[in-house]
């Protein structure tokens, strides 16, 4: 049995708008998948940096603590440090001598202990 031009005009275009959805449905899958992919990256970079960062100021803690003497761990970053306006008026750590009073009342009293935590 035949079918007419205009019967299969019609199931041609249901074909197609079915063709066209599965089309539309895999582009919108594959875009959702390209997001997660991207906020995972984003993710990983911003936790990258952020340990990066947190080793940086452990390195200039230690620095100024005066258990680093050389500045190798900023060559790391490849950037010039910006100048600080007040880093001219900041002296360098001297040497911490006890002195004999302090040595005294150390022995005699305790070195000090866990200070408390101030509102």
């Amino acid at each position: 049995m035949a079918k007419s031009d205009q019967h299969m005009q019609k199931v041609r275009e249901v074909l197609m708008k079915k063709q066209h959805a599965k089309e539309r449905a895999e582009h919108v899958r594959q875009l959702r998948q390209l997001r997660k992919v991207g906020k995972q990256a984003q993710k990983e970079a911003k936790v990258r940096q952020a340990n990066e960062k947190r080793k940086l100021l452990e390195e200039v803690k230690k620095y100024r603590k005066g258990l680093r003497t050389d500045l190798d761990f900023l060559d790391e970053k490849k950037k010039t440090p910006k100048p600080a306006a007040s880093q001219g008026k900041r002296k360098g750590p001297t040497d911490k001598k006890v002195h004999a009073k302090r040595q005294y009342k150390d022995q005699k009293f305790g070195f000090g202990g866990k200070k408390r935590g101030m509102k």
